[in-house]
């Protein structure tokens, strides 16, 4: 159930002719209730990123969440296996389109994890994701019945070569365990774990001395 209070005190204080307007709107309207308007307002890494995406700057993130097939200027969707189509939810019904963006040349990004909460801990970042204009809540589950996963990362500009994520590969088979990204609360690595219909789609993180990324066909 939306948040109808919120919104129209929203509207009350501004106009809603300006881009800022339309996209404070949308991000009040399109996060559930559920998560939301306590969560948005004071979690730093949520303030962050739309401040940042009210700015219209260029994007830093590494990596980032669309939801449209579109991937913000400067990012380029992850590469997949044949039978998948970039769509983390693919196979489920009534549920958000989410695509995964990449960006690794920006900043050397060196751990991946998917845990069931939004708190990514000190060192972490979480990946930021189209709240004003797609809808998305940082849940790769998102509209499904399907287990909340949340993609957080680290970075580190002084990282050796070894230790830098240069390709996050998206495949419907299991990938090493090494290739994993870390799953503090037991999830299997998949971004349709326990949702209805979900293709199984793991995300396999490469590094310097993996396994080559298979060209799709």
């Amino acid at each position: 159930m939306k948040n109808e209070g919120v919104v129209a005190a929203g509207e009350e204080e501004v106009g809603k002719n300006s881009t800022e307007d339309a996209l404070n709107e949308a991000f009040t309207k399109d996060i559930p209730s559920s998560i939301a308007m306590a969560w948005t307002e004071n979690n730093e890494d949520a303030v962050d990123i739309k401040e940042r995406s009210l700015s219209h700057e260029q994007p830093q993130d590494p990596i980032y969440l669309s939801g449209s097939v579109l991937c913000p200027n400067g990012f380029e969707h992850a590469t997949q296996t044949s039978g998948l189509n970039g769509n983390l939810n693919q196979g489920t019904t009534n549920s958000k389109h989410i695509f995964l963006c990449l960006a690794l040349h920006r900043r050397k990004v060196t751990r991946l994890k998917m845990q069931q909460n939004r708190t990514c801990g000190d060192g972490w970042d979480m990946v930021p994701f189209d709240y004003a204009l797609g809808g998305l809540t940082g849940n790769l589950n998102q509209g499904t019945d399907g287990k909340v996963i949340i993609l957080c990362y680290t970075k580190a500009d002084d990282a050796a070569d070894e230790d830098v994520i240069y390709d996050i590969h998206l495949q419907s088979s299991r990938p090493p365990d090494n290739e994993l990204p870390e799953r503090p609360d037991g999830l299997d690595g998949s971004s349709n774990e326990d949702a209805t219909g979900g293709k199984a789609i793991y995300l396999a993180l490469k590094r310097p001395g993996s396994v080559p990324v298979p060209v799709p066909v």
